[in-house]
């Protein structure tokens, strides 16, 4: 039978071989968020997953506006149109360009949105305008 000092020793070397694993994990997963934050920051013409580039605009006349708030938010926030006329859709995308949640929202006023289920991170709500064929693309961080 191995004694305690046996198996303490034998627990430090497996300890100290997964250890490095884990730290390296942790630095891969951070790095490729930090790599998609600045690559969602920086307003561009390229387009990510069919969804255009962030703070962008479809039309150059921009007849109405969105405005999402609190933002960082836990998951509850309010949306708040300003001109839009007709019917207006929130479609919420996550980093990879998967749609997460959709949803109609007042045309004039203030909406709330629940999003408490989705996980922490950085999301990509877009809104389109169906009368006016207009959109308009935000960034939202749930924490």
């Amino acid at each position: 039978m191995p004694s305690h000092e046996s198996a303490l020793r034998h627990f430090k070397v497996i300890n100290t071989n997964i250890q490095p694993l884990v730290l390296t994990f942790v630095a891969v997963k951070t790095a490729i968020r930090l790599i998609l934050f600045l690559a969602l920051s920086f307003n561009t013409a390229a387009t990510y997953a069919g969804i255009e580039a962030m703070n962008t605009v479809d039309n150059s006349d921009k007849p109405w506006d969105v405005q999402l708030f609190p933002n960082p938010s836990n998951g509850r926030f309010q949306v708040k149109t300003l001109g839009a006329v007709g019917n207006v859709s929130m479609n919420v995308f996550n980093v990879i360009g998967e749609k997460v949640f959709e949803t109609l929202i007042r045309p004039i006023g203030t909406s709330e949105v629940d999003l408490a289920h989705l996980s922490k991170g950085l999301y990509v709500v877009q809104f389109r305008n169906a009368d006016t064929g207009t959109a308009i693309t935000r960034r939202l961080f749930l924490e």
